[in-house]
């Protein structure tokens, strides 16, 4: 009898500790995602400098990560798409060799393979949408804090931009986060959920937040997402207008350049003020970057994360900045490393399996929308960046819409 009431006793504890073992878990790994998303943006400001100071924080924080992505992770095999996002650093490893400042190379590319680590776990224990929708909290209280210190003078607007104040960012950064989460909360909604309270302001914070930043290629972005998710199926009449607004802006944008861009004017290196409307700057220096001299061994692996400026066509500059996802990952690590990025994103987009099985879920359509795009313009999947995370969710092995997914029950035929 006293054996009996032993092992019950056991088997009662050991489902106690599997009940408890679940919810830690899950909260160990959402604090990992947390600081995985703070940490992939660029710091800059006059307190911390890409590099330094800020460097030095974002290891630590790095660690912890690593170390509450660990004792949540769920013992699963890691994606593929991962994996070639790995063999990417790699080859960008090994381009820094081949170029200047290979200290600085192989610490970015440190960066991007434990943060890749961190997101390898995490999304092994967590599914898509629970994973976009912390992005979106997280995204909303980044904004949300600058806007505040925007309103009492901490975070003043520089060129008429809004920069991000806690962690202190440019305000490219602020734009990409705004509209990748204002994407994962406006479109269930448009679809006929019902909106919570902190979901109609985050909305409000959002957009002030996206508009603000003035970013050219957010803006685009956050319209594009948006039209392609809700394109897709039935708004109930809620994304309609919104739809028409987003199609307007980027047609405007493709015949006469971004009209809320054009808002803000902007100092040149010459000291004179200009008003940039166009891309055309960034495609003169894509084709720059293509035209440089480079060994064989550079063409095919780079010359390492480092780089991030080549020679300007202008002659009142000697170097200017490299944006461009698919662009830069060419000159940081080659044709291999370029294919490697290329075969991990769509192997994110397929889930692996061949076919788009994750993208009938409207809230996924609309944030690859949003990466997609935002990765022609920006350096967006190739660096350590905001916008990464977004698309590693993507990735996520649980199912985030099984209604969706699931084979559709057959009618029995009566004989």
């Amino acid at each position: 009898m006293s054996t009996g009431l032993a092992v019950s006793g056991m088997r009662r504890a050991h489902c106690a500790d599997a009940a408890q073992e679940g919810p830690t878990s899950t909260k160990c790994l959402t604090l990992a995602w947390v600081i995985a998303i703070a940490t992939s943006m660029p710091w800059s400001g006059p307190a911390v400098a890409e590099g330094g100071t800020a460097t030095l924080l974002k290891f630590p924080l790095l660690a912890l990560a690593v170390l509450l992505a660990y004792a949540g992770r769920r013992r699963r095999a890691w994606p593929r798409s991962v994996k070639a996002l790995l063999v990417y650093c790699a080859i960008a490893a090994a381009g820094g060799l081949l170029g200047p400042d290979f200290d600085v190379s192989f610490v970015r590319s440190a960066r991007f393979s434990v943060l890749l680590v961190v997101s390898a776990w995490v999304i092994a224990g967590l599914d898509s949408r629970r994973l976009l929708m912390i992005y979106a909290r997280a995204g909303t209280v980044f904004v949300g804090a600058s806007l505040l210190a925007m309103l009492l003078g901490f975070n003043p607007l520089r060129s008429g931009r809004l920069y991000g104040f806690l962690p202190p960012t440019h305000p490219n950064i602020v734009g990409a986060i705004a509209g990748l989460a204002m994407i994962v909360l406006f479109v269930p909604w448009a679809r006929g959920d019902k909106l919570v309270r902190w979901q109609g302001i985050s909305l409000l914070l959002l957009t002030a937040g996206v508009v603000l930043s003035g970013s050219r290629t957010s803006i685009l972005a956050t319209a594009f997402g948006l039209c392609v998710a809700l394109v897709q199926r039935s708004t109930r009449g809620k994304g309609v207008p919104v739809l028409y607004c987003c199609v307007l802006l980027i047609t405007l944008n493709s015949l006469f350049g971004n009209p809320l861009h054009s808002l803000y004017t902007r100092e040149s290196a010459r000291g004179s003020e200009f008003i940039d409307i166009t891309f055309t700057g960034r495609t003169e220096r894509w084709a720059t970057a293509i035209e440089v001299e480079r060994t064989v061994p550079q063409t095919l692996f780079g010359k390492g994360m480092a780089v991030k400026s080549v020679p300007s066509p202008h002659a009142f500059t000697a170097e200017e900045p490299l944006d461009g996802s698919w662009v830069s990952a060419f000159v940081q690590a080659g044709l291999l490393g370029l294919a490697a990025l290329l075969v991990g994103f769509v192997l994110f987009l397929t889930a692996g399996h061949g076919r788009l099985r994750r993208l009938r879920d409207p809230v996924l359509v609309g944030v690859v929308g949003f990466v997609v795009l935002h990765s022609i313009f920006e350096s967006s999947l190739n660096d350590v960046s905001v916008v990464l995370p977004a698309l590693v969710a993507l990735g996520a092995t649980r199912s985030s819409a099984p209604t969706d997914e699931a084979p559709t029950p057959r009618v029995p035929r009566l004989a």
